[in-house]
Protein backbone atom coordinates (compact mmCIF):
# COMPACT_ATOMS: atom_id res chain seq x y z
CA UNK A 1 0.00 0.00 0.00
CA UNK A 2 1.49 3.30 -1.06
CA UNK A 3 1.94 6.19 1.32
CA UNK A 4 -0.55 9.01 1.09
CA UNK A 5 0.89 12.17 -0.34
CA UNK A 6 2.09 14.77 2.14
CA UNK A 7 1.50 12.38 5.11
CA UNK A 8 3.58 13.25 8.15
CA UNK A 9 6.67 11.11 8.44
CA UNK A 10 7.72 11.95 12.04
CA UNK A 11 6.15 13.19 15.22
CA UNK A 12 7.76 16.59 14.68
CA UNK A 13 5.93 17.00 11.36
CA UNK A 14 2.51 16.03 12.76
CA UNK A 15 0.12 19.00 13.05
CA UNK A 16 -3.42 19.47 14.24
CA UNK A 17 -6.15 21.07 12.15
CA UNK A 18 -5.17 24.58 13.26
CA UNK A 19 -1.70 24.12 11.85
CA UNK A 20 -0.03 24.16 15.26
CA UNK A 21 2.66 21.50 15.64
CA UNK A 22 1.32 18.78 17.87
CA UNK A 23 4.66 18.33 19.62
CA UNK A 24 5.87 21.90 19.67
CA UNK A 25 6.92 21.54 23.33
CA UNK A 26 8.52 18.75 25.28
CA UNK A 27 5.49 18.14 27.50
CA UNK A 28 4.95 15.13 29.80
CA UNK A 29 2.69 13.67 27.10
CA UNK A 30 5.46 13.50 24.52
CA UNK A 31 8.40 13.06 26.86
CA UNK A 32 10.82 10.61 25.36
CA UNK A 33 9.70 11.14 21.75
CA UNK A 34 12.65 13.38 20.99
CA UNK A 35 15.99 11.80 21.81
CA UNK A 36 17.79 13.41 24.73
CA UNK A 37 14.74 15.40 25.80
CA UNK A 38 12.65 14.73 28.86
CA UNK A 39 15.21 12.34 30.35
CA UNK A 40 15.90 14.46 33.44
CA UNK A 41 13.46 16.17 35.81
CA UNK A 42 13.72 19.89 36.28
CA UNK A 43 15.66 20.50 39.54
CA UNK A 44 13.73 22.21 42.30
CA UNK A 45 15.03 25.62 43.33
CA UNK A 46 17.27 25.38 46.39
CA UNK A 47 16.39 27.25 49.57
CA UNK A 48 18.32 30.49 50.06
CA UNK A 49 21.11 30.37 52.61
CA UNK A 50 20.32 32.10 55.91
CA UNK A 51 22.01 35.48 56.29
CA UNK A 52 25.23 35.53 58.27
CA UNK A 53 24.88 36.79 61.83
CA UNK A 54 26.67 40.10 62.45
CA UNK A 55 29.65 39.99 64.83
CA UNK A 56 28.89 40.85 68.45
CA UNK A 57 31.57 41.67 70.99
CA UNK A 58 31.89 38.85 73.52
CA UNK A 59 29.95 36.39 71.37
CA UNK A 60 30.71 34.09 68.47
CA UNK A 61 28.54 32.02 66.13
CA UNK A 62 28.46 28.26 66.67
CA UNK A 63 26.01 26.04 64.75
CA UNK A 64 24.18 29.14 63.61
CA UNK A 65 23.63 30.46 67.16
CA UNK A 66 25.38 33.03 69.31
CA UNK A 67 27.47 31.57 72.14
CA UNK A 68 29.82 33.18 74.61
CA UNK A 69 33.38 33.78 73.50
CA UNK A 70 36.06 32.10 75.58
CA UNK A 71 37.79 34.56 77.95
CA UNK A 72 41.18 33.42 76.63
CA UNK A 73 40.22 34.81 73.19
CA UNK A 74 39.35 38.29 74.46
CA UNK A 75 41.79 41.10 75.08
CA UNK A 76 41.86 43.40 78.09
CA UNK A 77 40.36 46.22 76.04
CA UNK A 78 37.49 43.98 74.92
CA UNK A 79 36.69 43.10 78.54
CA UNK A 80 36.69 46.80 79.40
CA UNK A 81 34.38 47.48 76.44
CA UNK A 82 31.95 44.87 77.80
CA UNK A 83 31.77 46.78 81.09
CA UNK A 84 34.05 44.58 83.18
CA UNK A 85 36.82 45.98 85.34
CA UNK A 86 40.00 44.39 86.66
CA UNK A 87 38.86 42.78 89.92
CA UNK A 88 39.88 39.75 91.91
CA UNK A 89 37.84 36.53 91.74
CA UNK A 90 36.86 37.10 95.37
CA UNK A 91 35.47 40.52 94.51
CA UNK A 92 33.61 38.98 91.56
CA UNK A 93 31.92 36.55 93.95
CA UNK A 94 30.77 39.45 96.12
CA UNK A 95 29.38 41.32 93.10
CA UNK A 96 27.62 38.21 91.84
CA UNK A 97 25.94 37.72 95.22
CA UNK A 98 24.82 41.36 95.24
CA UNK A 99 23.46 40.89 91.72
CA UNK A 100 21.59 37.78 92.88
CA UNK A 101 19.98 39.77 95.73
CA UNK A 102 19.08 42.85 93.65
CA UNK A 103 21.93 44.86 95.20
CA UNK A 104 20.73 44.52 98.82
CA UNK A 105 23.72 43.87 101.09
CA UNK A 106 21.47 42.84 103.95
CA UNK A 107 19.90 40.15 101.78
CA UNK A 108 23.35 38.84 100.89
CA UNK A 109 24.18 38.67 104.59
CA UNK A 110 20.95 36.80 105.32
CA UNK A 111 21.32 34.39 102.39
CA UNK A 112 20.22 30.88 103.37
CA UNK A 113 21.16 29.07 100.16
CA UNK A 114 23.71 26.96 101.99
CA UNK A 115 24.56 24.71 99.06
CA UNK A 116 25.48 27.61 96.77
CA UNK A 117 29.22 27.49 95.97
CA UNK A 118 29.42 31.22 96.69
CA UNK A 119 27.95 30.92 100.19
CA UNK A 120 31.26 30.80 102.15
CA UNK A 121 32.67 33.82 100.29
CA UNK A 122 29.52 35.88 99.77
CA UNK A 123 30.68 38.62 102.17
CA UNK A 124 33.80 39.32 100.12
CA UNK A 125 36.22 37.41 102.33
CA UNK A 126 37.90 34.06 101.88
CA UNK A 127 36.65 32.15 104.90
CA UNK A 128 39.06 29.28 104.24
CA UNK A 129 42.06 31.53 104.91
CA UNK A 130 40.83 32.94 108.19
CA UNK A 131 42.24 31.58 111.42
CA UNK A 132 39.82 29.73 113.61
CA UNK A 133 39.62 29.56 117.38
CA UNK A 134 39.00 25.95 118.52
CA UNK A 135 37.48 27.14 121.81
CA UNK A 136 35.13 29.51 119.98
CA UNK A 137 34.20 26.80 117.50
CA UNK A 138 33.31 24.42 120.32
CA UNK A 139 30.92 26.95 121.88
CA UNK A 140 29.24 28.02 118.66
CA UNK A 141 25.80 26.65 117.92
CA UNK A 142 24.68 25.50 114.47
CA UNK A 143 22.54 28.56 113.84
CA UNK A 144 22.82 28.73 110.07
CA UNK A 145 20.24 31.20 108.80
CA UNK A 146 21.69 34.58 107.90
CA UNK A 147 25.07 33.94 109.53
CA UNK A 148 28.17 35.69 108.27
CA UNK A 149 30.67 33.10 107.00
CA UNK A 150 33.25 34.56 109.36
CA UNK A 151 30.99 33.46 112.22
CA UNK A 152 30.98 29.84 111.01
CA UNK A 153 33.78 27.49 111.79
CA UNK A 154 35.57 25.43 109.18
CA UNK A 155 33.88 22.35 110.62
CA UNK A 156 30.47 23.95 110.22
CA UNK A 157 31.16 24.93 106.64
CA UNK A 158 32.26 21.39 105.85
CA UNK A 159 29.13 20.10 107.55
CA UNK A 160 27.14 22.17 105.06
CA UNK A 161 28.90 20.34 102.24
CA UNK A 162 31.51 22.95 101.34
CA UNK A 163 35.18 22.15 100.78
CA UNK A 164 38.16 24.50 100.84
CA UNK A 165 38.44 26.14 97.41
CA UNK A 166 40.13 29.11 95.87
CA UNK A 167 37.90 31.96 94.66
CA UNK A 168 38.51 30.88 91.05
CA UNK A 169 37.38 27.32 91.71
CA UNK A 170 34.40 28.67 93.64
CA UNK A 171 33.34 30.72 90.62
CA UNK A 172 33.77 27.73 88.35
CA UNK A 173 31.61 25.61 90.67
CA UNK A 174 28.93 28.28 90.79
CA UNK A 175 28.85 28.59 86.98
CA UNK A 176 28.49 24.81 86.66
CA UNK A 177 25.68 24.92 89.22
CA UNK A 178 24.01 27.74 87.27
CA UNK A 179 24.17 25.69 84.02
CA UNK A 180 22.91 22.40 85.48
CA UNK A 181 26.46 21.02 85.69
CA UNK A 182 26.91 21.18 81.90
CA UNK A 183 30.48 22.38 81.09
CA UNK A 184 29.47 22.99 77.48
CA UNK A 185 26.74 25.40 78.58
CA UNK A 186 29.21 27.24 80.82
CA UNK A 187 31.52 27.65 77.83
CA UNK A 188 28.65 29.00 75.70
CA UNK A 189 27.30 31.34 78.40
CA UNK A 190 25.98 34.61 76.94
CA UNK A 191 25.40 36.44 80.26
CA UNK A 192 28.08 39.00 79.33
CA UNK A 193 27.30 41.33 82.24
CA UNK A 194 27.56 38.65 84.93
CA UNK A 195 30.53 39.36 87.25
CA UNK A 196 31.52 35.71 86.92
CA UNK A 197 31.55 35.72 83.13
CA UNK A 198 35.28 36.54 82.67
CA UNK A 199 36.23 33.89 85.25
CA UNK A 200 33.74 31.17 84.26
CA UNK A 201 36.39 28.88 82.71
CA UNK A 202 38.38 28.77 85.97
CA UNK A 203 41.07 31.26 84.94
CA UNK A 204 41.74 34.91 85.70
CA UNK A 205 41.96 36.82 82.38
CA UNK A 206 43.20 39.98 84.10
CA UNK A 207 46.48 38.28 85.03
CA UNK A 208 47.50 37.48 81.47
CA UNK A 209 50.61 39.12 80.08
CA UNK A 210 49.91 41.81 77.52
CA UNK A 211 51.79 39.78 74.92
CA UNK A 212 49.28 36.94 75.39
CA UNK A 213 46.26 39.15 74.74
CA UNK A 214 45.07 38.83 71.13
CA UNK A 215 44.91 42.03 69.17
CA UNK A 216 47.41 43.86 71.33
Amino acid sequence: MSRRKNAPTTARESQDRTGTPRYAENTPENAGIFPGEGDQATPEPSEPLPPEKPPVLGLRVEDGEYVGELPANLSRDEFLALGHRPISPQKAIRLRCLDCRAGYRSEVRKCNIFDCPNFPMRMGKNRWRQKTDPARDAKKSMTLVGMDPSELSIVELKTLGHTPKSPLKTIRSHCLDCCLNQPGEVRKCVALKCPHWPFRMGTNPWRRQSSQCPGR
